[in-house]
This record gives C-alpha cells, structure tokens and sequence, in this order.
C-alpha cells in the first residue's frame, strides 16, 4: 500500500530539495477509495479519482469503469452485471495490460490492480466464475441481500450442471420428459408462462409442489417435507413424473442440500417482507454485542447452505454423469403440438357424430318413412286415436252454437219496458 508520496526539486546544486506531495497526488483518497471498493463494493471514489486525474490510460481505464460494473450490480442485485465486471477483470488483469502503466497515478492505480486481485481472488483465476466462490466472496464483504438472490437465482442451474440433481440422464427419455413439462405448461394461465422460461429453475425450485400438500403433520416444516418429496423422486417409476437422478453417493446430502435452498428463499421472503413482529428477537436475554435476531438466523442459514453445497460437490467431484438439457423453447413447441393434437380430436370426434347422424336419417328415408315416425305394430292404433279425437272434436265444433247467434238469444227486452226479461 503507497502511504507517502515524495518528489525532488531540481536545482543547480548538487543536492536536491525533497518534497512531501502525498497531498498533491491525492494518494490519501486514493487509499480511501480503494478500501471503499474493497469493503463495501463502491467504485464512485476512484472513478471519479481516476476521471480528475487527466492522465489516460486504457488500461486502467478499463479497469474502473469494470470496477463501477461490480458497484452498480451490487447496488441493484444485478448479478450477472457482477459477474461482467468480475470478467472484465481477470480479463485485465490476466494479460498483464497494468504494467504498462506510465505516469504517477498510472502507477498508484496499479497498485489498487494488485489489491483487487488479494481481495478477489478465485474469481480471478479460473475461465469460469464459480458459483460458490462468488457466494463466498459476497457473504464475506457482508453483502446480504445480494448473497440471498444469488444463491436463490443461480442455485437451481448449478445443482443440474454439476450433477447434484437433475431431470433426463438418458436422450432415448428427453421426449417423454419435455411432455411433462409440456403439459405442466398447459396447465397455466398464459400470464404464468414465465415461471417455466428456465426449465432448470422451474425443475429445482417448483416442480411437483402440488404434491406437497397434505404432507406430513401439521407441524411438520414444509420446505424439509417438499425436499423430502423431491428426493424420492430419484425412485420414481410413474411416467406422468419426472424422475429425479444425482451423482451425490448419499440421498441424504441431496436432501439436506434441497432443504438448506428451499428454506433459504423462506428466508429472504422473511427479510424482505415480513413484518417487524415476525423477525423480532425471541430470546430471553439479549446482550448489548449480540447479533439481532434476524441476523443470526440469517449468517445461520446462510452457513448450512454453504457446508451442504460443500459436501454435495465433494461427492460428485470428478464424476461425469450424462446430463441431458431441455430448453423452455423444447417445452414450448411440445406444448403447442398436444395443443393442436386435441383440437384435432375434436374435430375429428365431431365429424363422426356428424356421420352418425347422418347414416341414422339415411336408413329411415330408405324404409319410405320420416325418421321421427312411428313404423312399428302400434302405428295404425294411434292413427285411429288421433282419428277418433279429431271426430270428436269436429262433432263438438258442429254442436256448440254460434257466439254471435246466442248473444242475440241470450236476452230479450220485455215488451213496452226498458227492461230485459229473464
């Protein structure tokens, strides 16, 4: 770390006069800035620093803009603008562009280069950003938040990738398995689509939820008893399920691991939306050093999803097992051919109704009859009944007198009285 920055004062005298300028080249700030970043993950301080300066230097241009990278996706739980500016710099650093930095802030800003890469370590070092490692680096800077959703957003993947737990094992089952999620697909509303646009996450995280219901005693924890159910779905032999596989040599590192994830989300739901009442301390005694409550049950479950993922990767290392992926786009397409494929029943069930009708009417026309009349034995009898009841009621017709003739009849006026006789 630079502390004192002196420069000699030429003159005609053999002996120059040395000068104290740490002041004038800002190497105080430049220190706290670079302790800012380190700590808390904010870049304001040296790119504003670096911006002043007036130097130019791509190099090191570069690399605080990749450092604002790091700050802004911190601030925003953007991971993946994390893990941009993570790649820009091991890309930086690994080919040594830093050491050809001239001029004195060049130089003072090589040696922040050199603190990012102690502080950063593994992240720097290998092709690809490991998914552990950054969940470590986060907890140990204290970056809760940003902890909770990169362990809830990149688990899932990561759990498939490395063989911990995933879906198809085999291509001769990709088919059978895209169909059950196809129709899972169908089964929701089209505003719900989204959920299953990663079908890693959708696999780990909700597949087969429903099944959880009813489960276990009322007391019992439900993400242990979903974890439960997940796990013994390694056995599953229903072909309208999907059967879980792992590379784990114990079920039981799987479960603790699923468990370790699925209580973990309850957690950061906690956290971010449960009221005071529901994260206040709940122990007798509480010293004036303690943690609070809500962050020991957080560094808690944090720390058993760290050591399960551990164990779970210890068991799988340098294992190679044949894992076979489907996309939500191989979901999608399958979804909507068995969608077309019932349209097409349909119509095709309603054509041979059609059909039937249709023969039905065809063979009463050929007996010379309508298909609605009667042709059997008890035709004639009810032709005469209707025969008969039409008699009646024209003998009715003829016996019953005109309305108008009994209205004339009906009463007649005594003669040589205004009045009408009985």
């Amino acid at each position: 770390t630079v502390r004192k920055v002196f420069t000699v004062e030429s003159t005609n005298e053999l002996v120059g006069e040395i000068h104290d300028d740490t002041t004038g080249f800002g190497i105080s700030e430049l220190v706290a800035a670079n302790r800012t970043f380190l700590s808390y993950g904010k870049a304001d301080m040296i790119v504003d620093l670096w911006e002043k300066s007036g130097e130019r230097n791509d190099a090191i241009t570069s690399m605080v803009y990749a450092m604002r990278h790091i700050d802004v996706g911190l601030s925003m739980c953007n991971i993946s603008e994390v893990e941009d500016g993570i790649v820009r710099l091991r890309e930086l650093l690994k080919g040594n562009h830093l050491n050809d930095a001239i001029g004195p802030y060049s130089r003072m800003f090589h040696l922040v280069a050199e603190g990012v890469v102690r502080d950063y370590g593994p992240l720097l070092e290998d092709d690809e950003i490991s998914f552990l490692e950054l969940v470590k680096w986060a907890y140990r800077h204290h970056f809760y938040q940003q902890t909770l959703t990169l362990i809830e957003s990149r688990a899932p993947v990561n759990l498939i990738n490395t063989g911990i737990f995933y879906y198809c094992d085999d291509e001769n089952e990709k088919a059978q398995v895209t169909k059950v999620l196809a129709l899972q697909r169908l089964e929701l509303k089209s505003y719900e689509y989204y959920k299953m646009d990663d079908i890693d996450y959708y696999f780990v995280k909700t597949y087969d939820r429903g099944r959880n219901k009813g489960k276990g005693d009322r007391n019992a924890d439900l993400q242990e008893t979903y974890a439960a159910l997940r796990t013994e779905s390694l056995t599953n032999t229903d072909p309208d399920l999907i059967t879980g596989h792992t590379a784990c040599d114990n079920t039981e590192t799987l479960k603790n691991l699923l468990y370790a994830y699925y209580h973990l989300g309850v957690v950061r739901n906690k956290l971010n939306h449960a009221s005071d009442k529901d994260m206040e301390d709940k122990r007798l005694i509480v010293a004036e050093n303690d943690m609070s409550y809500a962050l020991l049950y957080l560094k808690e479950s944090i720390d058993y999803f760290i050591a399960c993922y551990e164990k779970a990767l210890e068991e799988v290392k340098g294992k190679t097992p044949n894992i076979v992926k489907i996309t939500s786009q191989d979901v999608r397409v399958c979804a909507e051919q068995l969608r077309q494929d019932a349209r097409l029943r349909e119509k095709t069930k309603g054509k041979e109704t059609d059909d039937e009708t249709d023969s039905v009417m065809n063979a009463g026309t050929d007996n010379g009859t309508d298909s609605g009349t009667n042709t059997g034995p008890d035709a004639n009898r009810e032709k005469n009944v209707k025969t008969g009841t039409n008699a009646e009621n024209e003998t009715a017709k003829k016996d019953k007198p005109n309305r108008n003739v009994r209205r004339k009849h009906r009463r007649k006026k005594k003669p040589g009285t205004g009045t009408e006789a009985s």
